[in-house]
C-alpha cells in the first residue's frame, strides 16, 4: 500500500563564494554512501535553471542541532569515528567540525552532513587542494585527536581503495553536469 508524505529537506546551491558546492556535495555524498557512513538520502534538482543539492533533513525537531560530542561518538562508535576520519582525509575536508556531525547519545544514531568545502572548495580549488597537503587535509578535525586506535583505520583505507574508478569517474561526470568545470574533474 502506498501512502503521499510530506518531507523536509536542505538544499544547497553554488554562489560566488562556493561555485563547486552543489559538485562537492554530490560527490561526496555518494562517496560517503558506497563506503556505508550515515549520510542522508540526497539528490539534485533544479529550481530557477540553477541545480540544488538536496538531501533530506533527518532534524525532525526543526531546531538548530546541538553540537555533537565527539569524544562521546568515538567512545561510542570507536569503528565508524576512524571511518569519518579517513573518509574526510580522502576527500580533503578540513571542516568536519561538531557542527556538522550529529550524535544522539540516546539512539547511539550518528549522522554527517555538510561536505561544500570539501575537495572542490574555493574560486581555485587546484590551488586550494595543494594548501591542504601538509594537513593530509583535516586540519582541525573534530574526532582525529580523540582516536585512541589505529586499527580500525586499515579497514577503512582499504574500503576506499576498493571503491571502483568507473563509480568515482562516473561522479565526476556527474558533478560537471552540476557546474563542475571539466578541466577541475
Amino acid at each position: 500500500e502506498s501512502s503521499f508524505m510530506a518531507m523536509a529537506a536542505v538544499a544547497k546551491r553554488a554562489n560566488d563564494g562556493m561555485p563547486y558546492a552543489v559538485a562537492s556535495e554530490l560527490v561526496c555524498a555518494n562517496l560517503a554512501r558506497v563506503l556505508r557512513l550515515p549520510v542522508p538520502p540526497s539528490l539534485i534538482v533544479e529550481h530557477d535553471g540553477a541545480p540544488y543539492h538536496v538531501s533530506l533533513d533527518f532534524n525532525l525537531a526543526g531546531q538548530a542541532l546541538p553540537p555533537a560530542d565527539g569524544g562521546a561518538l568515538v567512545a561510542a562508535h570507536p569503528h565508524l569515528a576512524a571511518g569519518i576520519v579517513c573518509f574526510d582525509a580522502w576527500i580533503i575536508n578540513p571542516d568536519r567540525h561538531n557542527g556538522n556531525l550529529a550524535f544522539d547519545k540516546s539512539t547511539g544514531r550518528v549522522s554527517l552532513f555538510d561536505h561544500s568545502h570539501a575537495f572542490l572548495h574555493g574560486q581555485d580549488p587546484k590551488a586550494w587542494l595543494m594548501q591542504q597537503e601538509p594537513t593530509l587535509g583535516i586540519g582541525g578535525h573534530c574526532l582525529a585527536s580523540k582516536l585512541n586506535d589505529g586499527r580500525p583505520t586499515k579497514e577503512w583505507v582499504n574500503r576506499i581503495k576498493q571503491v571502483p574508478e568507473y563509480f568515482v569517474r562516473d561522479l565526476l561526470r556527474d558533478a560537471v553536469e552540476v557546474g563542475l568545470p571539466p578541466d577541475v574533474a
